[in-house]
């Protein structure tokens, strides 16, 4: 029988995927998505094997820059006591965030977590849109992953994103193949496009194994934080493609 520190030794090992831009804003997402509100000293003593009062003020401090960005794009709040930080409640994409944070806790952090206070962060609650709403990373890899998450089933090529997106090809492709390398996103070649030429069809990849909390986080985004994505995805077949200069 595997005693703690073996398990979470173990869990340490499994590559934690950044399924929300980076893998800090992943681990942190996950731990409120399970433990309500926490202080930043608490989540570094889930996230983080180090002892000592020093090293768990200089891991806040950093789980304090990471934090921010997520305040700034709306899905974190902070408490009525600055040091508290939970989900806001109040964005519309909470409830899929939970359920996708709470998986990857369970697979990746279960085995390693101390047992933590659970409390609620009292409101009052607020979402504001902002610019700053790049949940999935970068712009490439954020517009790329909405978009073929707005095109359902039938797919969309490289091609297509550039052309609807206006994010350069090169950014497309290195977006597609980061995606494809977490198993998000899956391609296919298929003639249905263009008869002549073999054509990469981007869907979301069903043998993930969140696929069905990441889709259902996905069109909930769209359709409730950045509706237009819906609106370019209804435009997919139809936008002529942009001829090179010769």
């Amino acid at each position: 029988m595997q005693s703690v520190w073996e398990k979470r030794k173990n869990a340490a090992r499994l590559p934690f995927p950044p399924l929300f831009g980076t893998v800090g804003h992943t681990r942190v997402l996950a731990v409120l998505s399970v433990v309500g509100s926490l202080t930043y000293i608490e989540m570094a003593r889930v996230l983080y094997d180090d002892e000592g009062w020093f090293t768990r003020k200089v891991q806040a401090n950093e789980l304090r820059t990471v934090t921010r960005a997520l305040v700034e794009i709306g899905v974190v709040a902070v408490g009525d006591r600055p040091e508290h930080v939970s989900l806001n409640a109040a964005h519309p994409a909470v409830k899929q965030i939970r359920a996708l944070g709470a998986l990857l806790f369970e697979r990746y952090l279960r085995a390693r977590s101390w047992p933590i206070p659970r409390r609620a962060l009292k409101g009052p609650w607020c979402f504001v849109q902002t610019g700053n709403a790049k949940m999935f990373g970068l712009r490439a890899k954020h517009e790329t992953l909405l978009i073929v998450a707005a095109a359902g089933s039938k797919g969309i090529t490289p091609g297509e994103i550039t052309d609807l997106t206006q994010v350069p090809r090169c950014s497309v492709l290195w977006a597609l193949d980061s995606w494809e390398s977490l198993n998000v996103v899956r391609s296919a070649t298929t003639p249905r496009r263009r008869p002549r030429l073999p054509t990469r069809t981007l869907t979301l990849d069903p043998t993930h194994f969140a696929h069905a909390e990441m889709k259902a986080l996905l069109l909930r985004w769209v359709q409730s934080v950045q509706p237009e994505y819906l609106t370019l995805a209804k435009l997919i077949g139809r936008v002529p493609r942009r001829r090179r200069a010769s």
